[in-house]
């Protein structure tokens, strides 16, 4: 029973910055995480999707005590001429392609009314 309670302990802490960015998770954890390893090339570092976390503490080969956050990183952007990507059908997908449709729009919306001599509301 007791082995139970402790594993489940373990298995708690792992994942905590699971879906943050990787900026994010270093302004939280006020260092930056060590990568573990890393999906996709398309986005800057910083903008990568952490899709787990653990925390390390343990001794390398030469004794030194190598603690840290370890990230798995996916980088990969959505899907667009030319580029591949996640597909707008999948939750990640779509939430991006609806954020790159809101730009778009409040650009055109910006540019409209600076053309017409109205000053834009921001």
């Amino acid at each position: 029973m007791a082995a139970t309670l402790f594993g489940t302990g373990s298995a708690g802490a792992n994942n905590e910055y699971a879906g943050l960015t990787y900026e994010k998770a270093a302004e939280y954890y006020g260092a930056n995480p060590i990568i573990a390893s890393r999906v996709g090339s398309y986005l800057p570092t910083a903008q990568c999707v952490i899709t787990g976390s653990r925390s390390g503490s343990y001794n390398d080969s030469s004794g030194n005590y190598r603690g840290g956050l370890y990230v798995d990183l996916n980088c990969n952007d959505t899907k667009t001429a030319g580029h591949p990507g996640y597909s707008a059908m999948t939750p990640i997908g779509k939430e991006a392609a609806d954020l790159r449709d809101k730009a778009s729009s409040i650009s055109t919306n910006y540019a409209k009314a600076t053309e017409a001599g109205v000053a834009p509301a921001c």
